[in-house]
């Protein structure tokens, strides 16, 4: 997936800690928490940015053509546009619905400033202070889901 990419399709460069916050704020409560099981959280539900139960577990926002194809802009990317999850150029590029209507993104305010898109994905961003979701393998994730669906039934 493009976990990491921008959400906001907004231009490059360093993020002010209002868009950083508006960032994390898309993924909150997106995935279980995986310390609550075990007694181990040191937060509350309400101050915990995962999930403590089935409930809580919100829809994790489509990334898909939040940011430019790196391979595209060099000049060659193997997939079709169609295919490929990143914008094959300005055109293409779609924002969130955290960015769409935020004066923190150039591109939902319109454009009125020279567009610079963002042409990576930031991977190295870590949203949660204890932990990526990237963290937790999908198999884990799917167990622990399996298990509260069971102890509400």
């Amino acid at each position: 997936g493009g976990g990491g990419s921008a959400g906001g399709a907004c231009r490059s460069g360093p993020k002010s800690r209002a868009w950083r916050q508006l960032y994390r704020k898309q993924f909150r409560k997106t995935k279980l928490c995986r310390f609550f099981p075990s007694g181990e959280c040191r937060y509350t539900e309400e101050e915990c940015p995962y999930a403590h139960d089935m409930a809580e577990v919100g829809f994790v926002p489509d990334l898909t053509k939040t940011a430019l194809c790196q391979k595209y802009a060099r000049g060659w990317c193997p997939l079709d546009s169609s295919a490929c999850q990143f914008a094959h150029g300005t055109e293409e590029l779609r924002t969130t619905d955290a960015f769409s209507e935020s004066p923190l993104c150039k591109r939902a305010a319109g454009g009125r400033e020279p567009r610079q898109w963002q042409t990576q994905p930031e991977l190295d961003d870590d949203p949660f202070e204890h932990g990526s979701p990237h963290d937790v393998p999908q198999q884990q994730q799917q167990q622990q889901q399996q298990q509260q669906q069971q102890q509400q039934q």
